[in-house]
């Protein structure tokens, strides 16, 4: 019997979990790559239905994204994958208060993933 090779679509998801550490993927879809002089930026927006736990079962807005954090992952292809991720902002109907969740993204102190410090503390 033949063996059928996978269809490129069906890889992409597998390619991402090389690209991007697990537990950022949990709260956080790919929205677009940039292939940048010198790294390559994966922006990343959380998921929609992540709406904060303050806000459930109340009439909701989105209301845009907080600033930005790129996050140095690791290195492939002799360039650096930084991660730029935005996490949504959201509102009560009729309210200006604004809330969002609130994720552990990066090593304290150091805008790199946990795995790429613990990588670099190992090594110096």
């Amino acid at each position: 019997m033949k063996k059928v090779a996978p269809k490129s679509e069906d890889l992409l998801p597998e390619v991402l979990k090389i690209l991007v550490p697990a537990a950022y993927l949990a709260y956080f879809e790919l929205y677009s790559v940039q292939n940048k002089k010198d790294c390559w930026e994966l922006e990343l927006r959380e998921k929609e239905s992540l709406i904060p736990s303050c806000l459930q079962g109340k009439e909701v807005v989105f209301d845009g994204f907080c600033n930005s954090i790129s996050i140095l992952s690791h290195s492939f292809s002799l360039k650096k994958v930084m991660l730029v991720v935005h996490r949504r902002r959201w509102k009560e109907v009729g309210s200006d208060t604004h809330y969002s969740n609130e994720y552990d993204l990066h090593a304290q102190s150091a805008k790199m993933t946990p795995e790429m410090a613990s990588f670099f503390k190992m090594y110096h």
